[in-house]
């Protein structure tokens, strides 16, 4: 099996969606056969946090990843199930970013970026549209850094134009 280079320096901790509706619990797998489908040579995330809050590895960690055109070679790609709405019809709506992630996928994102920040203290923490404004405006529909900051989520963290569907996170509200 090939694989990409090593990585010299780790200066992002990047949070990405995987573009999926709350109802599709995607993981590790998943995401590594749509990659291969589209020429990888595996999954380009090194880490994938599940609907559950269950984090899986992908890409080994010390490697390049394949997740933020410009950045793989100097970044830690972590992606969340989750991020993407439905149309009236049912059908998955690309064009309807949509905040639908788990509590339990917002806690194990900060546990895994206290670990990972153990390992690059100086990385800073984005979100893929920080690094793709233009390709990924929406990506993942929250500010990761101001979510890491203030160690949980709240609606002045949810990227302007992005659906809140999370029950739990409207119910915190009230």
């Amino acid at each position: 099996m090939a694989t990409r280079s090593k990585r010299d320096t780790t200066d992002y901790l990047v949070v990405h969606s995987a573009a999926t509706p709350a109802d599709m619990n995607i993981g590790a797998a998943d995401i590594n056969r749509w990659h291969r489908q589209r020429g990888y040579f595996r999954i380009g995330y090194h880490f994938v946090i599940r609907r559950d809050g269950l984090v899986e590895t992908g890409e080994d960690l010390d490697r390049w990843g394949a997740h933020v055109r410009g950045f793989n070679q100097n970044s830690v790609g972590i992606c969340l199930a989750g991020g993407t709405g439905r149309d009236m019809r049912g059908k998955v709506d690309y064009g309807k970013p949509e905040f639908n992630y788990t509590k339990e996928q917002i806690d194990s994102l900060i546990e895994l970026l206290d670990m990972l920040k153990g390992y690059y203290p100086d990385a800073a923490v984005v979100g893929h549209k920080d690094l793709d404004p233009r390709g990924k405006p929406f990506c993942p529909g929250f500010d990761p850094a101001d979510v890491y900051a203030n160690r949980g989520i709240n609606r002045t963290n949810i990227t302007p134009g992005v659906a809140l569907a999370a029950p739990w996170l409207l119910q915190q509200e009230h």
